[in-house]
């Protein structure tokens, strides 16, 4: 079950069922548009290591590049906890890559930039890919020029740390382009199959979308996801300027 402010017309697809949002407390959704205005800036000019593999928990920080599609700047490869704090990111493949199941991962305060793709027929990559993740926490990050966050099923139990926290996030100009194909399109906060998940939230997050920079299909795409009846997944305070706007593609609550 998803908990939302207001309904957002839903996008073309297969939609089985869509609940109605539910007014909650201070929460907001806006929509604005904006005109040529550029928001979107370069990666920064910074000293980059070669991409790394983390293997233990812990606590990591620096500024890390890929040059290739296929190469994630940063691979999870630990169940133990681990915290990305002040990461500068950069690549045309994935960011951040968490193949491993029962991940417990958080990102704060990083930079994501994509890049342009190294083989045709092949998209931008993600700020971060998880696979059957068990806790996540994703806040006051930047994101540029990717196609967002893919979340692919789900380990966690729902409790306060086995749960999804996506919150304080800004993001500039979703891009899931090809290199052969600029107009090929992605989605941006991808939810597959997380399903009953309690304590779940994604809040507070801003997304500008420019005029001819931007190509994403949809802002959230959520799909056989949601909360539980006592713990509802709750999406609040989604600032989307331009296009295209906020939907929910929804197929089971």
């Amino acid at each position: 079950m998803l908990k939302l402010i207001q309904p957002f017309a839903a996008s073309s697809g297969r939609v089985r069922s869509f609940q109605p949002f539910q007014l909650l407390g201070k929460c907001l959704s806006l929509l604005l548009l904006v005109g040529a205005t550029q928001v979107h800036a370069q990666a920064p000019n910074l000293t980059y290591a070669a991409p790394i593999t983390i293997t233990q928990g812990g606590t990591y920080t620096g500024n890390y590049r890929s040059t290739s599609s296929s190469v994630p700047a940063i691979t999870i490869s630990t169940t133990q906890p681990v915290t990305l704090v002040n990461c500068t990111l950069v690549g045309p493949g994935n960011l951040i890559f968490s193949p491993v199941q029962n991940a417990d991962l958080t990102v704060r305060e990083c930079r994501g930039y994509g890049d342009t793709p190294t083989a045709d027929n092949t998209a931008r990559g993600v700020f971060l890919y998880m696979f059957r993740g068990q806790n996540l926490v994703l806040e006051h990050n930047y994101i540029e020029r990717n196609q967002g966050i893919v979340l692919n099923l789900w380990t966690g139990d729902g409790s306060s740390n086995q749960t999804v926290k996506i919150r304080y996030n800004r993001v500039v100009n979703f891009d899931g382009s090809y290199r052969n194909n600029p107009s090929h399109s992605q989605a941006g906060f991808q939810l597959n199959a997380v399903l009953g998940l309690a304590n779940a939230e994604i809040a507070w997050n801003q997304i500008i979308n420019e005029a001819g920079q931007s190509i994403v299909s949809d802002n959230f795409n959520i799909y056989d996801s949601g909360g539980t009846p006592a713990s509802p997944t709750t999406m609040c305070r989604a600032l989307t300027p331009f296009r295209p706007p906020a939907r929910i593609l929804m197929v089971r609550a």
